[in-house]
């Protein structure tokens, strides 16, 4: 069970104020939060591999290979980009400023 004393000393590291009403009420749930945890300690987990996702899936991506910036496909699509949009600007496609 967590003191009165260690909910005083949790906030005042938190820097926040705590009102006495609220006190005991804080007292009771991390209390009861505390109390779950060690119920969750006494789960024997010897035989369970550690995952690092909940799903057995594994990560879809392309390879990781350069295109030839020559390629003509790549320089139609480019072309079309540039040509479908409002401004360019030195090769480069120009948008609104967003912070002022």
């Amino acid at each position: 069970m967590i003191t009165r004393e260690e909910i005083e000393y949790l906030a005042k590291l938190a820097r926040i104020d705590v009102a006495e009403e609220e006190k005991d009420k804080i007292q009771k749930d991390i209390g009861n939060i505390l109390e779950y945890v060690k119920k969750l300690e006494e789960v024997d987990v010897s035989q369970v591999l550690p995952t690092a996702h909940a799903l057995d899936i594994l990560n879809s991506v392309r390879d990781d290979s350069p295109v030839p910036e020559s390629s003509s496909e790549k320089v139609h699509e480019r072309r079309d980009i540039l040509e479908s949009f409002p401004e360019e600007e030195n090769g480069y496609l120009k948008i609104k400023e967003i912070f002022q």
